[in-house]
């Protein structure tokens, strides 16, 4: 039986999210102890809600019945202090299943994985997680939006799903979340997109730009002194003067203006050392 109802669940979401991992024992079986004392610090260091069966819990790398046994566990591990969020994903047989089992087990909430499948269709994944809310008989869906390429009618349509509340999105590409607000995706009773989300993403794109335009600027600007440099060399060839008395080639790439004289020594092989020494 759920606990959180879904304008508490929603208020929830808006924290922080805490993807519990699956221990195991030396017999490489699910050890469901060590999970109580992760449980009870995250719970008291006000985290404010737990999932089980993320990615961090390695969900893909778990059997169908793990998966069971650690939504139970983590169920009552949690015990009603924070909502659960129960991760589903695979098969949609097997999603379908997860589903049902997450409810009896208490989750308050489904996190539904995107397919990994590289081909499927959009439309392919509207279906997937409407199968998956059914199954669920009423438990809120939340969306975990890895790839955007799904585009944003898919994006809409899987939005405005009976029972989504909300997404993850964990996809690197601000810019798309805040077109997703833009529309107003909560507009037709499906999930809500945080605006405050949005805005910490579009500052942290807008300065990931200002950095990228600033190291293009320094690289063209070293461009441009290296240039410069090659023209001086052309002006002015240096003369190649070698340690060592055999046959030998080497390519100068420009001099430092900072060496007063301007004389470099390189290294290229041990046996071999030049001296090039600027008019």
């Amino acid at each position: 039986m759920t606990t959180f109802q879904r304008p508490a669940l929603r208020a929830a979401l808006d924290g922080i999210s805490g993807i519990l991992v699956t221990p195991f024992d030396a017999d490489d079986a699910i050890a469901t102890a060590p999970l109580q004392p992760v449980v009870d610090r995250a719970v008291a260091a006000g985290v404010h809600v737990l999932v089980a069966n993320g990615n961090t819990g390695e969900y893909y790398g778990l059997q169908a019945h793990e998966a069971e046994r650690m939504v139970h566990a983590a169920a009552e591990c949690v015990a009603g202090r924070v909502p659960l969020l129960a991760g589903i994903g695979r098969s949609v047989h097997e999603a379908c299943a997860l589903a049902r089992e997450s409810r009896k087990a208490g989750a308050d909430a489904l996190m539904v994985h995107q397919p990994p499948d590289p081909f499927v269709a959009p439309r392919g994944v509207a279906e997937y997680v409407r199968r998956i809310a059914d199954a669920g008989d009423g438990l809120p869906v939340v969306l975990y939006l890895r790839n955007d390429n799904i585009g944003m009618a898919a994006i809409e349509s899987v939005c405005r799903i009976a029972g989504v509340i909300g997404v993850k999105w964990a996809s690197p590409t601000p810019l798309v979340l805040a077109e997703a607000i833009r529309r107003d995706l909560s507009g037709a009773g499906g999930c809500g997109l945080s605006a405050r989300d949005a805005a910490d993403r579009r500052d942290a794109a807008v300065r990931r730009t200002a950095r990228a335009g600033e190291q293009r600027h320094q690289r063209h600007g070293r461009q441009d002194r290296a240039a410069d440099d090659g023209q001086r060399l052309r002006r002015h060839p240096p003369t190649v003067r070698l340690a060592a008395d055999r046959p030998a080639t080497a390519a100068v790439a420009g001099t430092d203006d900072r060496l007063e004289p301007a004389a470099l020594i390189f290294r290229f092989r041990p046996s071999f050392r030049f001296r090039f020494d600027s008019p």
